[in-house]
């Protein structure tokens, strides 16, 4: 559906995470996305603020900035499509989270502008070749 409907820009990179293998596989798989995102970011001029934002409703994978313009990122890494693409699973009820948290980010920051909702999609073909995808500004599709 995300593929679909927003711009994206696709990445195809080889890497070896060094996030320990002690995690359950679903925690230690999203934390290597979240790093991997993380990095991309970095590498596309975008200053990293926060990673793992968390206040009562829930948690923001990552917060970051690029100019002036803050924006909170969601990360969805996959090993197969046996469920469907990683951002498929960024439903509408998890959309409206994200706008929530961003509302409250913005307030408790003090920020002029509502914060720009991201999602960076990962799909591992292997255990080091990885495909990224970036869907800019989904918050209120």
């Amino acid at each position: 559906m995300f593929r679909k409907i927003f711009n994206t820009n696709h990445h195809k990179n080889a890497s070896k995470s060094g996030v320990d293998d002690i995690l359950a596989p679903h925690i230690s798989l999203g934390k290597k996305g979240e790093q991997l995102a993380a990095q991309y970011l970095t590498k596309n001029h975008y200053n990293i603020i926060e990673m793992n934002w968390r206040v009562t409703i829930g948690e923001a994978d990552i917060i970051a900035k690029k100019k002036n313009r803050v924006v909170l990122v969601e990360v969805k890494t996959r090993r197969s499509r046996h469920f469907g693409y990683p951002e498929e699973s960024v439903t509408a009820k998890k959309r409206a989270k994200l706008r929530m948290l961003a509302e409250i980010y913005q307030k408790l920051h003090n920020i002029n502008h509502f914060p720009r909702i991201d999602v960076i999609s990962i799909e591992y073909e292997n255990n080091a070749q990885y495909q990224l995808t970036h869907f800019k500004d989904i918050g209120w599709q």
